[in-house]
């Protein structure tokens, strides 16, 4: 979900400041949906076929509880703030654009 809201983040940006259109007439619903799927095959074979998650759980395990809160930090920041920036561009958007 992040990863989306940064990609339609960057369709905002690129609308607001270049006032170019990328889907004039709204996002195509079938393509939309083709990179949907895409997107969360690219992440099932990445993360979880053949268990690949639970080697990268292995390798963080000898993190000190420090290291772990300040990246669980960071990682909270990118999941949300990928969100919370994607819902400020389109309120601006629509300020902008009113």
């Amino acid at each position: 979900m992040s990863m989306g809201c940064n990609i339609l983040s960057i369709i905002v940006l690129i609308d607001l400041v270049f006032k170019v259109k990328i889907f004039p007439n709204g996002i195509p619903k079938v393509e939309a949906l083709i990179a949907i799927i895409l997107l969360f095959l690219i992440h099932y074979i990445t993360f979880v076929h053949k268990k690949k998650y639970a080697q990268i759980e292995k390798e963080f395990k000898k993190e000190s509880q420090e290291d772990r809160k300040r990246k669980g930090n960071w990682v909270l920041l990118y999941a949300f703030g990928s969100l919370a920036f994607y819902a400020f561009l389109l309120f601006l958007g629509i300020w902008i654009q009113s």
